[in-house]
């Protein structure tokens, strides 16, 4: 008897998982709008276009079809830290006056804490990931 109870729950167990849940949604794959790099520092520095070239062919593999666009804000030392904001300002001014990009990828620290302390339409709606930051442990 403690069987037959026990297969009983087994198979509601099954049937609640493969019925009783939500299923997930097919995501939909789109060729509108660009994806927004912006870089730190020159992306034609050794570093940054390594990982550049890697996101890129890593992309192209996977069947990426969006335009990618690459922009740097050339930041060059700590001394200059009071522009980045407005360089960060600049560039996304223009993707605003254009067509805003479908997701803006900052590379390194400073293209990061520039980006968030934006308040622009573009910065706020847009979304974006951060790659090449060092975390604080």
């Amino acid at each position: 008897m403690k069987k037959v109870i026990m297969i009983y729950r087994f198979l509601l167990l099954v049937m609640l998982i493969t019925v009783g849940f939500p299923r997930p949604l097919k995501a939909e794959v789109t060729t509108d709008g660009t994806i927004l790099i912006i870089t730190s520092y020159n992306p034609e520095t050794r570093s940054i276009s390594d990982n550049l070239s890697a996101f890129m062919d890593e992309y192209k593999l996977r069947g990426g079809k969006r335009l990618i666009t690459i922009e740097s804000m050339n930041c060059k030392n700590l001394s200059e830290a009071h522009l980045w904001k407005e360089r960060m300002a600049s560039i996304l001014e223009k993707y605003e006056r254009t067509a805003a990009p479908s997701l803006i990828i900052l590379l390194g620290q400073e293209a990061w804490a520039s980006f968030i302390s934006q308040n622009s339409e573009i910065a706020k709606k847009t979304p974006a990931m951060c790659g090449m930051v060092r975390a604080q442990l």
